[in-house]
């Protein structure tokens, strides 16, 4: 893929961000170098002035000891200093103002305490600390501060060279970092484009690093993936619609044609539209199951959540299908542990209850033994429906709970193949888990709840 246009770099938002964060690099450096340069150049004018008041004190106490000529030795063969190192000057004057001794320039003022020497062209200065003996001679010590200029120099050179590489650096950065974003922004765009036009099964693709881009590859991919399996499951279920509407669609004509044709009585008349009225009631009962899952899975149900006693629940639907199941010859049991409850949809929940004990007593030859159980679980409850009848190949398992998925393809038995896909849109309702087993003979139905509400998101 190729890179993007330079305009579009310098446009982009990481590179503004890293120019911001370079900006804000430099002033910090600018302030840094100050606050370093101010203490160190301090700290050497300093030095130069406790350097010149130690030897102001050295001779003083030779003055003290071997009057003015003795200073004026002193001070005289003092003079020199390391190599490179600025020498120290002195400067004796007596108290008629005459000078004694010294190389330092004469001094406007003279007093005890510091003082500094400037030249007229402003290239060089002394620093220094004078003192007024006690026979009025005055005594004067100081040190060029051109060390100090040098000191100074290498300190601002250093943080302005070394805040020019880091400002290229960071130039570069921020060159770097927005090229990396820009690549994957291209490759989202690029992916949402190919959505766009109808490419479902495309696809960010994923670098494996596990940054944040990679996380939010992750939750596009995924809605992707959500995306491409709703759109699967709209065209099947169109498909599927379609196909199970024709037959009762096509009864329901040949029906009222039949009445127009033939019937002569109003008996007649009667029987063909009972026979009408029965096809469409089976057609709004699939319209009214399709309705009811799609509410289920838009989550718009969840309003009526409240605590349910599950235990009574059950025990009422066993009473309830204790005697269907004796006129069909089955046999029906109930194992229910008292107390168990969860905060749900009671409507929802005997819904999808009763769908798995009519699937059983439905799909099962007489003599099958069903059974409706509730236990508690450590995290909330659990409802089981279990038969021992002729049972759901493992394979299938998974394609019944989908909308129209039937065992029996000729469509030829009672129902529309919503029973499963209803219960399963209740347990997702209530962030529960449904699954279907083998009852080795038979099948396994078990749903398990959270105790509490589920989340509203």
């Amino acid at each position: 893929m190729s890179s993007a246009p330079r305009s579009d770099l310098v446009r982009s938002t990481s590179f503004r961000i890293g120019i911001a964060y370079t900006a804000v690099f430099l002033a910090s450096t600018a302030a840094l170098g100050g606050i370093v340069h101010y203490i160190a150049v301090d700290a050497a004018r300093g030095e130069i002035r406790a350097f010149a008041a130690n030897e102001v004190t050295r001779l003083s106490d030779v003055h003290q000891r071997f009057g003015v000529t003795g200073l004026v030795a002193a001070a005289a063969d003092d003079t020199a200093a390391p190599e490179g190192v600025d020498p120290l000057r002195v400067l004796v004057i007596d108290r008629a103002g005459r000078r004694l001794t010294g190389s330092l320039p004469p001094l406007m003022r003279r007093a005890d305490g510091p003082f500094e020497l400037q030249r007229r062209d402003g290239e060089l200065s002394i620093l220094g600390v004078g003192a007024v003996l006690s026979d009025g001679t005055f005594l004067a010590a100081g040190q060029s501060d051109a060390s100090l200029r040098r000191t100074s120099r290498a300190i601002l050179n250093a943080f302005l060279i070394g805040g020019g590489l880091a400002a290229a650096l960071a130039l570069a950065g921020a060159v770097v970092t927005a090229r990396s974003v820009a690549r994957r922004i291209a490759h989202i765009d690029a992916t949402t484009r190919a959505i766009v036009a109808g490419d479902l099964s495309a696809r960010v693709p994923d670098r494996g690093t596990g940054d944040e881009f990679d996380r939010l590859t992750a939750g596009i991919n995924g809605m992707l993936d959500r995306i491409e399996t709703l759109m699967a499951d709209l065209k099947r279920v169109t498909t599927d619609v379609a196909h199970d509407l024709r037959t009762p669609l096509a009864r329901l004509r040949q029906t009222l044609e039949q009445a127009r044709q033939q019937a002569a009585t109003p008996e007649d008349w009667a029987a063909r539209t009972d026979a009408a009225i029965v096809e469409v009631d089976r057609l709004l009962e699939t319209f009214t199951a399709l309705l009811r899952i799609a509410e289920i899975e838009a989550r718009a149900r969840r309003a009526a959540f409240a605590p349910v006693d599950l235990s009574a629940l059950v025990a009422d639907l066993a009473e309830t299908y204790e005697a269907v199941a004796e006129e069909t010859g089955h046999r029906l049991t109930a194992m229910v542990e008292p107390g168990v409850s969860v905060v749900a949809d009671r409507a929802l929940l005997a819904q999808a209850l009763s769908n798995l004990a009519e699937n059983a007593l439905r799909h099962t030859p007489p003599g099958t033994a069903i059974s409706l159980a509730v236990s508690r679980t450590p995290v909330g409850a659990r409802l089981v429906v279990r038969d021992d009848g002729p049972g759901i190949p493992a394979a299938m398992r998974g394609e019944v709970l989908k909308p129209f998925r039937r065992l029996d393809r000729s469509r030829t038995t009672a129902g529309n193949g919503l029973g499963l896909a209803l219960v399963k849109a209740v347990a997702t309702l209530h962030e529960g888990t449904l699954a279907l087993s083998d009852a080795d003979p038979g099948l396994v139905v078990t749903i398990d709840l959270p105790a509490t509400a589920p989340s509203a998101a």
